[in-house]
């Protein structure tokens, strides 16, 4: 039975490396490790930072705040993404944010199938804080102009061929389930959820979002206030940072921002599941608070003024990340996929980096060579095993591998 089975896999091992060898001319692919998606998320946050430069070029971005006259005075665009494409003398112009040529993994999974899925929350849900809300037309609005332009950037038309927003809703809302359902794949991006600078738990231990997934250029930002009584003694923020005796009230949005800049602050009521800006003005008004956190450089009542905090939050889209130091983890556990010229030939070995540049700069540029590496994938885990085995089946899959390495060299002359 064993001789069989071993058989049977070295007859599927030998026929995908026909087809590569067949298939090397067209320029496809065969290596493990780190494959093409790992290049295809960093070309994605490439990709989003050419569309978002776009819709602020094009005067969008704009547009769009402005459409909402309660949002347009709550947000600013932090510039670290320029409405300028090109730059350089007449004739010799650079584009600052091309599209990335020749997508791959991810990036190419949602052109291919016109198809982005976006983490989010459900606003329709009762439950679903209501500071949340005051954004609900705004946030679908600058997200379909950004795809827009991304679909546009790989010959997309937008009015005819789409690239179709899906949401993927969570419950309930937390910065560590959306990051870990980002790092595990259950949807390509994260939408205006997430703060830049922020943290996030992992494993117990919160550490920066920056360093656990990737991001974009900062879509838009929020600049923070601290709403007091007409009357209070209050009159910039240092004067509630020394404060020891005050009761501050905050809301989903500002919960962690409240408790890394107030330490001193004697209490810090959090409004997770109501609406904070009725429920934290009413209680400042009525001495309940002496000061509640918010966006809103218009105070809610006229017996409340605004001091401003000089604190902007900046929200970037975020893209998953790579190393096993950023995954979040969940229920379960990934492992990496064994590779049998690693285990053949070692991880940093000569053959096996050999190998691993045909991958990047020859085959991971063509979507039949996309194709290859996945049938390849399929079958690898099966055949390290019975590799660690069976010595005499590894010495016949080296031999084969061997045999195609002189070929692989030539091609990247």
């Amino acid at each position: 039975m064993k001789n069989k089975i071993r058989k049977q896999l070295f007859s599927i091992f030998a026929s995908l490396v026909i087809c590569f060898i067949l298939a090397m001319l067209l320029q496809p692919v065969i290596v493990c490790g780190e494959e093409h998606s790992a290049q295809g998320k960093d070309q994605l946050v490439d990709a989003l930072d050419a569309a978002i430069a776009r819709v602020l070029d094009s005067g969008q971005w704009r547009t769009i705040m402005n459409s909402d006259p309660v949002v347009s005075p709550l947000v600013v665009n932090i510039a670290d993404c320029y409405p300028r494409i090109t730059d350089g003398d007449p004739g010799e112009e650079v584009e600052i944010y091309p599209f990335p040529e020749n997508p791959t993994g991810l990036l190419a999974d949602i052109l291919d199938s016109k198809q982005i899925r976006v983490g989010d929350y459900d606003v329709n849900d009762p439950f679903v804080p209501g500071t949340f809300h005051i954004f609900d037309t705004v946030n679908p609005l600058i997200l379909r102009a950004i795809i827009d332009e991304l679909g546009k950037g790989y010959n997309l038309d937008p009015s005819t061929d789409p690239i179709q927003i899906v949401p993927i809703y969570l419950w309930p809302p937390s910065s560590a389930l959306m990051f870990a359902g980002l790092n595990n794949g259950d949807f390509d991006i994260i939408g205006f959820n997430a703060a830049l600078g922020a943290t996030v738990s992992v494993d117990g231990v919160e550490k920066r979002r920056r360093n656990v997934a990737r991001f974009t250029c900062t879509v838009f930002g929020t600049p923070w206030y601290i709403h007091v009584k007409d009357s209070s003694s209050y009159q910039t923020m240092d004067d509630v940072l020394k404060d020891t005796t005050a009761d501050l009230c905050v809301g989903q949005l500002s919960s962690r921002l409240s408790g890394d800049y107030f330490k001193n602050a004697a209490s810090i009521t959090k409004q997770m599941t109501t609406d904070d800006l009725t429920v934290c003005s009413a209680g400042v008004s009525d001495g309940t608070y002496d000061a509640y956190l918010h966006f809103d450089p218009v105070a809610y009542s006229e017996d409340l003024r605004v001091i401003s905090m000089q604190i902007v939050s900046g929200i970037p889209i975020w893209v998953a990340g790579e190393s096993s130091d950023n995954v979040i983890s969940t229920t379960t556990t990934a492992t990496p996929q064994p590779c049998p010229s690693e285990e053949i030939y070692g991880e940093y070995t000569e053959e096996t980096e050999l190998l691993r540049k045909f991958r990047d700069e020859v085959i991971s540029k063509t979507p039949a060579g996309q194709e290859f590496i996945n049938l390849y994938y399929q079958w690898s885990p099966s055949i390290v095993i019975a590799m660690r085995g069976d010595k005499t089946f590894k010495k016949q899959v080296k031999g084969i591998i061997d045999g195609i390495l002189p070929m692989i060299g030539r091609e990247l002359e």
